[in-house]
């Protein structure tokens, strides 16, 4: 399961995962639950001031409340958004998926 956030507080990282752990519940899921927070490129968008310390806070967050509900959390992100913005010492914990284009 996959999860687009556009998360920009900790508790709207809470309201996304409560959304997700609800729409899956009827689901046999056995992979794992993807938290991925991206920038919105070309586009003025109301995420583009968000910080390293706050992107990490909402991935954090999201993934607590995933494993909590008993879902295997996994954090997606790009070289750059994983190595310049999330502070991964604070993430590491979960599984990461690095996308590499």
């Amino acid at each position: 399961m996959y999860y687009f956030s556009q998360a920009v507080t900790v508790e709207e990282a809470r309201e996304e995962a409560a959304y997700v752990l609800e729409q899956i519940a009827p689901y046999p899921i056995s992979y794992p639950v993807v938290f991925d927070w991206e920038f919105i490129d070309g586009q003025q968008a109301r995420t583009d001031e968000i910080d390293g310390e706050r992107m990490t806070e909402c991935a954090k967050t999201f993934c607590e409340l995933v494993r909590a509900g008993g879902y295997t959390p996994m954090v997606y992100f790009n070289q750059e958004q994983g190595y310049l913005y999330y502070q991964l010492d604070q993430l590491d914990e979960f599984s990461f998926w690095l996308a590499e284009y």
